[in-house]
């Protein structure tokens, strides 16, 4: 460990610098500094030639599908930080509006829907008890046409 870095972080640490347009905000494994971020996004150095067939056969295979996955990885990256920044957006949208607006009061409609309830019931029961006494009609006056 370096000398002078025996102390602990107390808080979260931004790579952004203090004119930097993106807000800071805790660290997260998607977060990389510009110097990480233009490494990734620059090629390497290239390393000494090798005199190996084999080695070069494997590395020009694999060079192109590394630079291709590189590439999609830092694409991938910057959205992954663009999604963020916008859900961060829009809870401080939510946040405002939860803070500015009242919920509706919904206990006067509950209670009007609980009373039209009851009379529906109270109307299908007697609605029952009508069909009942047709019933015992209309097999009264089948038993009296039949004798």
């Amino acid at each position: 460990m370096a000398s002078g870095s025996s102390s602990a972080r107390t808080g979260p640490v931004s790579p952004r610098g203090p004119g930097s347009s993106i807000p800071d905000r805790p660290l997260s494994p998607l977060d990389l500094s510009e110097d990480a971020a233009q490494q990734i996004s620059s090629p390497p150095a290239p390393p000494p030639p090798i005199d190996d067939p084999l080695v070069n056969g494997i590395k020009t295979l694999f060079d192109p599908t590394i630079r291709q996955t590189t590439e999609k990885l830092v694409l991938v990256h910057k959205s992954q930080l663009a999604l963020s920044d916008e859900l961060e957006r829009l809870i401080s949208q939510l946040q405002t509006y939860l803070e500015n607006s009242e919920p509706p009061s919904i206990r006067p409609t509950v209670v009007k829907l609980a009373q039209t309830s009851k009379r529906l019931a109270a109307v299908n029961v007697a609605l029952q008890n009508i069909q009942q006494r047709l019933n015992k009609l209309f097999l009264q006056l089948s038993k009296n046409r039949a004798s």
